[in-house]
């Protein structure tokens, strides 16, 4: 085989350079044609070259054939590409045809289950390349490959054949959902007719397999493991090209509503930790419509119109999650310390839970029960649902984050999700939607707050719950230190999941301004307390954290609220002797315009009506909205005036327009909070007028400014008692 050599590496240069063969087909493809009978002693024979003339034979045998295999995938992948010059892709795809007319596929099956791991992988790679290949150009499933598969899956989860099985089928679902020029569904229902119930076998008897395992408080083996992750990928994959597809097909829905709750048990067996993380990561992506983004090449609208059949699927898996967790599954599920970067640790001090797995199954949670509120229209059964999730979730997170005495129970979001935007988001609006959809289940106003207790207005039930938007939305302000950088650039990227929460939240705001000053308010003044026997903290501090992002300052202002409210004379004093300090707004740069946002454009694009809640009301009506009226306005001030706090605070340099009588305290958590949105809505303005802004802009900036009028009639004492 020592003579191939050079003929190979001759072609390795002219197929690198996407060039034309100089020799005919024929010749090429017998340079190219792998021979496995040769390689029949690499399987117990060392790779590595020795002394031996034998073994020097065995290794030049495995060198030349792992060429040959790298050099058939790069010249299908010439063949298969857009940018090849038509003659040289006739070429190379006449050289595939002749190495097939070879039984290529047949040689590189059994290379695919050698011991021999690197020809194993070259050759999974390669065999998936050609079954591709000849999908988008013959339009045909390669049988010999099929009739491998269904051999492979039928067998024993440890038989030998199925990680190379397991792996080319990874290859080519991947292969698929990344081709945007093959768009025929037909294909895929052929591809996958016949693996439904040999996949849905296999799949349960690996599972049960593990259950076994599990029984016998043994750990599982590392092979074990790893067929059990590319099993993950494999369900994943499903998902995703059901999803781009838009195909009701057996296969995929038995993933989602059979196999993904069988997997369940996952969480409790003696699998690797790595395998417990990909299943919770498999649940999130799949409850979102997000299944197989991480396969994509570049970022990825994983957005899809409506599919009735598809959210009839989901809502199967999301009562069996759910039944999982009434049943204590939350329980079960491990969260280790975080992972540490490129192999290094943490110090004991610096030790946390793994985020992203804590994060990915409180996600899971939360949208499974959105879904499920969706469907129930009994406010008896909604309100039942809600406390039994919402109060072992809460316990969940305590167990995990070590909460011995949260400082505000609406902080968790802050707390689990600081390092992951997208998820806090989606999260936030998820709880937002939850509060609209049972909006007058929640206690609006608190029956009694006394006075030097005013913290017991954390007693209210969506406080309570953690999923009071107003807390949620400030506390998400100051994780991001108030920049209105920070929201420009999730507004105009394209995750649309900030866009659809910013305006469903700023159409409550608008109706709930005075509950939003209250709240405001309160923060700061928890922050004070919490603060008061040593230095104030820069701003309302997060458990957890050791530095904070802007000043906590109680500032007097010209503003009419119902009643004087004051901080007591201890925390005035420890404020006044700070300074005061303001998080400068961020320079506005050029941002690059993106594509309109999909199916979220309807939240922005309105018609040119002035009012924009017509036009984005909610689809669904909610149950609870008719029970209680809602709360007035003066009963929050009123609320405020409970407070009967004495002291003084240092001023903040404004133009004093009103009479002594007329001047309360407004805080600083407030002042930042309204002074964020004002310069948001001038940044959105600025750019829109220069046609900077992706999409139209006109409908939120309807928003801002009718809440930046309500920020300003307070401050000015226009807003009657």
């Amino acid at each position: 085989m020592e003579g191939l050599l050079p003929g190979l590496r001759e072609l390795h240069r002219v197929v690198l350079n996407v060039g034309s063969l100089q020799h005919d087909a024929q010749k090429c493809a017998s340079f190219l044609a792998p021979n496995s009978t040769a390689l029949s002693s690499t399987d117990t024979a060392d790779p590595t070259p020795a002394d031996n003339e034998g073994h020097v034979s065995v290794w030049c045998a495995r060198e030349v054939t792992a060429l040959q295999l790298s050099l058939i995938r790069m010249l299908i992948s010439r063949a298969d590409s857009q940018g090849t010059d038509p003659d040289v892709k006739r070429q190379y795809t006449c050289i595939v045809d002749l190495l097939q007319q070879a039984d290529l596929d047949k040689t590189l099956i059994c290379l695919s289950v050698t011991s021999d791991k690197v020809l194993s992988h070259l050759s999974s790679k390669c065999l998936s390349c050609l079954v591709l290949f000849q999908l988008k150009t013959k339009n045909k499933v390669n049988i010999r490959w099929l009739q491998f598969c269904l051999k492979s899956l039928s067998e024993s989860p440890r038989c030998y054949t199925v990680m190379p099985c397991l792996s080319t089928l990874i290859c080519v679902f991947k292969g698929l959902l990344r081709d945007e020029n093959l768009q025929q569904g037909d294909i895929l229902s052929v591809l996958l007719q016949p693996l439904d119930p040999t996949f849905e076998r296999f799949c349960s008897s690996l599972l049960s397999d593990v259950g076994t395992t599990h029984c016998q408080t043994s750990a599982l083996d590392p092979e074990s493991s790893c067929c059990l992750s590319c099993l993950l990928d494999l369900m994943e994959l499903l998902i995703a090209l059901r999803i781009k597809y838009k195909r009701s097909l057996p296969l995929c829905h038995t993933v989602l509503s059979v196999t993904i709750p069988q997997a369940f048990t996952l969480v409790s067996s003696p699998v690797a930790y790595y395998v417990k993380r990909q299943f919770i990561l498999v649940l999130k992506r799949s409850l979102l419509k997000k299944a197989g983004e991480d396969f994509y090449p570049v970022l990825h609208s994983m957005s899809q119109p409506g599919d009735p059949v598809l959210e009839q699927e989901i809502t199967m898996l999301v009562l069996a999650l759910l039944n999982s967790v009434d049943q204590g599954w939350l329980l079960q599920v491990p969260i280790r310390d975080r992972i540490s970067s490129f192999g290094g640790s943490y110090m004991a001090s610096e030790s946390s839970p793994d985020l992203v797995v804590l994060g990915a199954v409180c996600l899971s949670v939360l949208k499974a029960l959105e879904i499920q509120l969706l469907e129930v229209t009994l406010s008896s059964i909604i309100a039942e649902k809600l406390q039994s999730v919402m109060d072992q979730l809460l316990a969940f997170l305590r167990h995990h984050l070590g909460w011995q005495k949260p400082w505000h129970p609406c902080e968790w979001v802050s707390l689990v999700f600081i390092e992951q935007d997208d998820d806090m988001l989606e999260v936030a609006n998820i709880l937002l939607k939850m509060y609209l959809r049972c909006q007058n289940f929640w206690s609006q106003v608190p029956v009694c707050v006394n006075p030097g207790n005013e913290m017991g207005i954390w007693d209210g039930i969506s406080h309570q719950f953690g999923c009071d938007p107003n807390c949620i939305f400030v506390l998400l302000l100051n994780s991001v230190a108030f920049d209105t950088s920070v929201l420009l650039d999730f507004l105009i990227s394209s995750e649309t999941c900030f866009l659809e929460y910013f305006v469903r939240y700023l159409k409550l705001l608008k109706e709930d301004w005075p509950r939003f000053c209250l709240t405001c308010t309160l923060l700061e003044l928890a922050s004070c307390r919490k603060g008061s026997a040593r230095d104030v903290p820069n701003s309302f501090p997060l458990q957890g954290q050791t530095e904070s992002v802007a000043a906590a300052v109680v500032l007097q202002s010209p503003v009419n609220l119902q009643a004087s409210l004051s901080l007591p004379t201890s925390i005035t004093n420890s404020v006044t002797q700070k300074n005061v300090r303001h998080v400068a707004p961020s320079q506005v740069s050029s941002y690059e315009c993106t594509s309109s946002l999909g199916a979220l454009q309807r939240l922005v694009a309105y018609d040119s009506s002035e009012d924009s809640d017509s036009e984005c009301s909610e689809e669904q009506d909610h149950p609870l909205a008719a029970q209680t009226p809602r709360a007035d306005s003066t009963d929050i001030y009123k609320q405020m005036g409970k407070l009967k706090l004495k002291g003084e605070c240092p001023a903040f340099s404004t133009t004093p327009t009103k009479t002594a009588e007329n001047t309360n305290l407004i805080t600083g958590t407030l002042l930042k909070s309204a002074r964020c949105l004002e310069e948001l809505q001038q940044a959105i303005n600025r750019l829109h007028r220069k046609q900077l802004f992706p999409y139209n802009p006109s409908a939120l900036l309807r928003l801002l400014i009718h809440v930046c009028t309500l920020n300003r009639e307070m401050r000015e004492g226009k807003i009657s008692h």
